[in-house]
């Protein structure tokens, strides 16, 4: 039998209609928002570190715990997306980096804020491979080079978390008013996702 092309893929999908989409606003919010906390928090890891009494060389070894969680994390959550929903696993990622912050907020040892840093890292490494997902199940094949091209571009937002966690720093003396902005807008982003119109997966 002939099958029925999706109403979505029939269409033209011009620039213009894209705009349009409550889908690519979405998108755009749920990635940017964490990237906008990711930017902040790494770019002043030193500087945090050196407030909880860590040494440079303890702070270096901190990144490399980041960067090796999100190593792996990229492997096993674009796994996991080609079988559970992506919104679904958007939340589990989300959820592993909130709950990071929330601990960062207070005073532990070395050890305590190595595993801390992991889980964030596996939070982090979540977003790559599910950007692509969800921008694949929520918009028309046709259109999937250009929506994944505009997320990107709102990547560049995500530069302000730098400096707005710095500032916060020098205000307050601390970077926990950073965290406490962090959590909020990824609970923002976290269920503004759930909003997403997404296509049926197509099973083999």
């Amino acid at each position: 039998s002939t099958a029925v092309p999706d109403q979505a893929e029939t269409e033209e999908w011009t620039l213009a209609r894209i705009f349009r989409e409550r889908n690519l606003w979405i998108t755009i919010i749920a990635f940017t928002s964490p990237m906008i906390v990711i930017s902040g928090f790494m770019a002043n890891m030193a500087s945090y570190g050196a407030d909880a009494g860590i040494s440079a060389r303890r702070a270096a070894t901190l990144i490399s715990a980041l960067s090796l969680a999100m190593f792996f994390s990229k492997l096993v959550f674009g796994s996991l997306a080609d079988r559970f929903d992506h919104r679904m696993l958007y939340g589990v990622g989300m959820a592993m980096i909130v709950s990071s912050l929330g601990l960062l907020t207070g005073i532990h040892g070395y050890a305590v804020l190595v595993a801390i840093i992991i889980l964030m890292g596996a939070g982090i490494g979540s977003m790559l491979p599910l950007v692509g997902a969800i921008v694949s199940t929520s918009f028309a094949t046709s259109a999937f080079g250009r929506v994944l091209g505009l997320v990107y571009m709102a990547f560049s937002f995500a530069a302000v978390g730098a400096p707005l966690a710095g500032a916060i720093r020098d205000q307050t003396g601390s970077y926990n008013g950073f965290l406490y902005f962090s959590i909020v807008i990824i609970a923002i982003s976290t269920v503004s996702i759930f909003w997403l119109r997404v296509q049926p997966k197509q099973v083999d």
